[in-house]
């Protein structure tokens, strides 16, 4: 499914005085004292491939030099895109670890415009990085992104940043704009460094040791830099901080409108005391000595004694203390407050070590070679494992501490924990079943969730010139990759629970033994013993890993002919690159090790409690481009003509062609830039891009189950009396399966994107106003169009528009539902 005519817009201002980051084209940061940089290389300019080209200096590039990263005073990539003014969202990030569906670990990801993560190249040293291994979803799309967190930031001599569209000179996902960091590979000398960092009132504390060296050889001839870090973080809980020791964020609110609106109540439904499901054969409650005990559909949930609503205790072997039965929904009082067990900041060690190697021919040609090796190993803590509809608990009639369970067990023993005088009970007993997955393992413990992540890259190039023509060239072959290993402890088996809840003796996890009276929303009073919680316990792995091959060759000269304005430059190159990944998930997540629910017979293809089953997933893809550009100065300040000093203008087009899906079309891109007179600069450009699909929707269909408003149920639930009307029905959200897979007719993203604003830098202004005379003033507008924008159309979606044809006696083929039954 696609979705057409998005649109984002927005207008960029930035008033820099001198130090910051400068919104146009200035001098990066000064050289480090103790390693001097040889400028030997040519010089790399984002946003063109033509040296010395006057419209450089018109590109909205954003540089952040030495002294930039030094006032900004980051440890990693997540640092740098942190102070970018036109950074949207961290979506992959180090905290966002709940579940191993999403990237977990050492990760931060780039978002220009707030494009999306794949919406931003990233460059180093003026090529591709390969994609991090690990990828999640985005409005519920697969998103691939590179790491910027793997970039070797103790190298690094600038970072230039793009904001605008470049796909006709990058090509794919340059969409919002271009990240690329150059790194110092002419070093001469040695520098150290070590930091301590640490916050106030936690345990949060990091420390960073970083070198950076270089020497010549061959008398100046060669070169070899080396640039190393080594980083320890210990983490922090949000317990440790006031603005997230609770998810229960009402706190903030007092003496507002907002006072106890339980819509900021964020604590979660999937407690230790449970909300059940009892599936009679009749529409009527389940009742105690003539006292309902259940809800019209059968729902009912343990809780506190204390807490109104209380129908009935519990008996034998359940007997705890404060604990009662009440029919329907939890208590909102009663959600588990998972920040008190939560890291938000993650345990890490970082090693990363990046190499050059430089050597300069006789003949004027310059061999290079690169290698990059990153390595990262976080551990971070999570609450116990929760539910989720698409792995329901299946109770067993005939578990030992079911209240529902059977008058005698199999072997005529009396079931001295079954409730007395039931109604709509049989002899036999009922099952019980998980609500919509709302239960949590508390006494289980903690999940450690360690993640391991390597990156090496290995580059060879060469660069020179054509005889005495004037044409540079450059050519290059990459390979780079990536490597993650998530595991995830204190994981359940649902074959090894449910195996444990088939018992009828003592000796087995008791699942009906509530949470703790006297903190409800955290804890666990009464929990079971580890010997009868490790037989269901699992690790739960997932590897993943992505590679980058690459070969190009690009040719420039900046004076190809002339106009009465200036030379005209031309800069054009071809690339072929290959891309791949590979995805391993959990032998119980894949299909391998399935789980058949003795109750009810049916087979999932998880069987991990509290995850969605999702397949290995591979694929490859072919790609081969090629680029064109120009660079035409219309205007000289010689040509003296009034009110414009300058004008110049850049002409650029490029076309890709994949295996998996075939061409992009040509992709344009103009862009010119006015001076009337100095200091102000007037600037614009026009660029049409295209994003591919990324491999993982080509390849992937999944399933995931979340918890979604379904009116079709609400109306039922009002006619069948669960509800008193649909009102009371409203935010009320059931477990829904969602199956995710590719149009078979899925192609290329296409984005128009238009750039136009002004640069003054003033001049001139003394006495006090003097520190003017440093800034830069930039006012930037940018607009950008996607058409065919690959997308999901939403589960919430598709049940809406069901329920809307369904009042008109039809139904979305899209929406499969179960068979109606009496309730």
């Amino acid at each position: 499914m696609s979705f057409r005519g998005i649109l984002k817009s927005g207008i960029a201002l930035g008033v820099l005085a001198w130090g910051g980051a400068a919104l146009a084209q200035e001098t990066p940061g000064g050289e480090a004292q103790d390693a001097q940089v040889q400028d030997r290389d040519v010089i790399i300019v984002t946003g063109t491939n033509i040296q010395g080209a006057r419209i450089n200096e018109a590109l909205p590039v954003t540089i952040i030099g030495e002294n930039d990263l030094d006032a900004i005073g980051g440890v990693d990539g997540e640092d740098l895109i942190r102070s970018l003014p036109s950074q949207g969202g961290v979506q992959f990030r180090t905290d966002n670890n709940t579940t191993n569906n999403n990237a977990r670990g050492d990760v931060a990801s780039i978002n220009l415009r707030s494009i999306g993560s794949s919406g931003t190249l990233v460059l180093l040293n003026g090529r591709r990085i390969v994609n991090h291994p690990s990828t999640q979803a985005e409005l519920s799309t697969p998103v691939t992104t590179t790491n910027v967190n793997s970039l070797p930031v103790a190298g690094i001599q600038r970072v230039e940043v793009l904001n605008d569209g470049a796909s006709a000179i990058y090509g794919s996902d340059a969409v919002a704009g271009v990240f690329n960091t150059i790194l110092m590979d002419d070093v001469d000398g040695l520098q150290l460094r070590g930091r301590h960092l640490y916050a106030t009132n936690s345990g949060l504390d990091e420390s960073t040791l970083t070198m950076r060296t270089g020497d010549d050889f061959n008398n100046g001839r060669t070169n070899i830099s080396l640039s190393a870090e080594y980083s320890h973080r210990n983490g922090m809980f949000a317990s440790e901080h006031p603005l997230s020791e609770s998810e229960d964020t009402r706190r903030f609110l007092v003496g507002t409108s907002f006072e106890n609106d339980a819509s900021f109540n964020n604590r979660a439904t999937q407690t230790p005391w449970g909300q059940w499901t009892l599936r009679t054969t009749s529409a009527t409650r389940v009742r105690r000595n003539g006292a309902t005990l259940t809800s019209t559909a059968g729902v009912f949930h343990l809780q506190p004694t204390n807490f109104a609503g209380c129908l009935g205790s519990t008996a034998g072997a359940l007997s705890v203390p404060n604990l009662c039965i009440d029919d329907g929904s939890l208590d909102a009082d009663l959600r588990y407050d998972g920040a008190t067990e939560r890291s938000i900041i993650s345990d890490r060690d970082r090693f990363n070590v990046f190499a050059f190697l430089n050597h300069d021919l006789a003949n004027g040609v310059r061999l290079y070679g690169e290698f990059g090796l990153y390595y990262a190993e976080t551990q971070s803590t999570n609450e116990p494992r929760n539910g989720i509809a698409g792995t329901e608990i299946s109770v067993p009639a005939n578990y030992y501490y079911n209240p529902f369970g059977p008058v005698t067990f199999s072997d005529g023993r009396p079931n001295p924990n079954r409730l007395s005088g039931l109604t709509n009970v049989p002899v036999g007993g009922l099952p019980v079943f998980t609500d919509g997955g709302r239960y949590r393992f508390v006494d289980v413990g903690f999940r450690d969730v360690e993640v391991v992540n390597s990156q090496w890259r290995i580059l060879g190039g060469a660069r020179g010139e054509f005889g005495q023509s004037g044409w540079d060239w450059d050519t290059a072959v990459l390979y780079n990759r990536s490597y993650a290993e998530d595991t995830a402890n204190n994981s359940v088996s649902r074959t090894g629970l449910q195996r444990a809840l088939s018992r009828e003796t003592p000796d087995t996890y008791n699942i009906f033994n509530g949470g703790d009276p006297n903190n409800p929303t955290i804890g666990d009073a009464t929990p079971n013993s580890r010997e009868l919680i490790e037989p269901f316990l699992i690790d739960v792995v997932r590897i993943s890993s992505a590679e980058l091959a690459l070969a190009d060759f690009s040719v420039t000269r900046g004076n190809v002919f002339s106009v009465p304005g200036g030379d005209v430059g031309i800069a054009a190159g071809v690339e072929v690159r290959y891309e791949g990944y590979d995805e391993d998930r959990d032998a119980r997540l894949d299909g391998t090790i399935t789980f058949t629910d003795s109750v009810t017979g049916e087979v999932s293809e998880t069987d991990v409690y509290g995850t969605s089953p999702t397949p290995d997933s591979s694929g490859s893809r072919s790609i081969s481009a090629g680029y064109v550009e120009m660079s035409v100065p219309l205007v000289s300040p010689d040509m003296n003509i009034p009110l414009i000093q300058t004008l110049d203008l850049q002409i650029a087009s490029r076309y890709e062609h994949y295996s998996d899906f075939g061409g992009s079309g040509l992709n344009p891109r103009v862009a010119a830039s006015w001076t009337p007179f100095e200091g102000l600069m007037f600037r614009g450009a026009y660029s049409e891009g295209f994003r591919a699909p990324n491999m993982l929707v080509v390849n992937e269909a999944v399933d995931r189950s979340n918890a979604r408003e379904d009116s079709y149920f609400c109306e039922a639930g009002v006619r069948n009396g669960t509800f008193a009307n649909y009102a009371a029905c409203t935010g009320f959200s059931v477990g829904r399966t969602e199956r995710r897979s590719v149009a078979d007719d899925i192609g290329p993203e296409d984005d128009v994107s238009i750039t136009y604003g002004v640069v003054f830098e003033p001049s001139g202004f003394a006495g006090p106003l003097r520190f003017m005379n440093a800034m830069t003033i930039t006012v930037d507008r940018w607009e950008i169009q996607r058409r065919g924008v690959v997308g999901v159309f939403g589960a919430e979606n598709h049940i809406s528009l069901d329920y809307l044809l369904r009042l008109q006696g039809q139904s979305n083929p899209n929406v499969v539902r179960a068979d109606p039954n009496q309730e």
